[in-house]
């Protein structure tokens, strides 16, 4: 296949996933009405301190097939971390993007994405990184502003990566993704945290129909699989004959396996939860991270 072909091919792949249109190394804001900005690699480049115009220079940074995003560790051990000024609005709670490639290399690897403001949770993986899309509300709380300051116009993106290239079609920034997981439940509300004997729901939300939705928990340190309430996955149920909103509410019991400490519990972030999805258009596995502290591990 001629090159040229092959370029507007990956391009055009890349518009479909991170929104109708594409402004060449630049954000482009406000591409639908539920995206406040997505960001690819198009021509995209570094550059000295931090900005809203450019990556910071702590890592090295390609334009992968398409107008991907390729972030890539250095051997400098003071060059680990990027990161750029993005737009911010509470109405506007999730961070989105797809981790399509992990190349290793040797030593500590690590991937860690966060926004920088007071109560922001971060989503990271240490060891073994992961492929699939990623999506969960940067703010922390079930009211939209809490966390975030009331006169915030935009924030510091970071993006600390160790020991591995990762490629990222787009990062965007939306109202509510097309896929994705949400945990909720009313000791979050009245406890900030859960604790044995709590119920709690996990919800995946589909825009087009699946056949079988299950999930499986992961403590982010170096990615061993959780057991929660003894099971190593849960099973969801379709609450409507369109099988696009799958939902489990149980007691949280216990929470067994991990790399913690004796006594340690599951701080806000620490968890990784996966959707495994079979039987529809959505090929790669959903993830998201919990929002509040999970008290229930024995």
């Amino acid at each position: 296949m001629p090159r040229t072909i092959t370029w507007m091919i990956g391009l055009t792949l890349i518009t479909a996933l991170c929104g109708r249109a594409v402004v060449w190394g630049e954000v482009t804001k406000s591409p639908d009405a539920h995206t406040l900005w997505v960001a690819n690699g198009v021509d995209e480049k570094t550059g000295q301190g931090s900005s809203d115009k450019h990556w910071a220079d702590g890592l090295d940074l390609k334009t992968g097939d398409g107008g991907s995003l390729v972030f890539c560790s250095t051997a400098d051990p003071k060059r680990y971390a990027t990161g750029r000024y993005f737009p911010v609005d509470p109405a506007y709670p999730y961070i989105v993007f797809e981790i399509t490639d992990v190349q290793k290399k040797e030593g500590y690897r690590g991937f860690q994405l966060q926004a920088q403001f007071p109560n922001a949770v971060s989503i990271g993986m240490v060891s073994h990184l992961q492929t699939g899309v990623f999506a969960y509300p940067i703010l922390r709380g079930l009211k939209e502003s809490e966390g975030m300051p009331a006169n915030a116009k935009q924030c510091w993106f970071r993006i600390d990566l160790h020991n591995s290239d990762v490629t990222i079609p787009c990062i965007k920034l939306m109202k509510e993704p097309e896929n994705y997981i949400s945990i909720s439940s009313p000791a979050f509300e009245q406890k900030k945290k859960l604790e044995p004997g709590d119920d709690v729901t996990f919800t995946v939300k589909l825009k087009d129909s699946a056949e079988d939705v299950t999930l499986s928990f992961f403590d982010s340190y170096t990615m061993p699989q959780l057991k929660f309430n003894g099971e190593q996955k849960l099973q969801l149920k379709p609450t409507g004959d369109d099988q696009k909103v799958w939902m489990a509410t149980v007691k949280a019991q216990s929470i067994g396996g991990g790399a913690l400490k004796p006594g340690e519990q599951f701080k806000s972030g620490r968890m990784l939860i996966k959707a495994t999805l079979l039987g529809g258009a959505v090929k790669t596995p959903l993830w998201t991270t919990n929002m509040y502290e999970f008290a229930v591990r024995k």
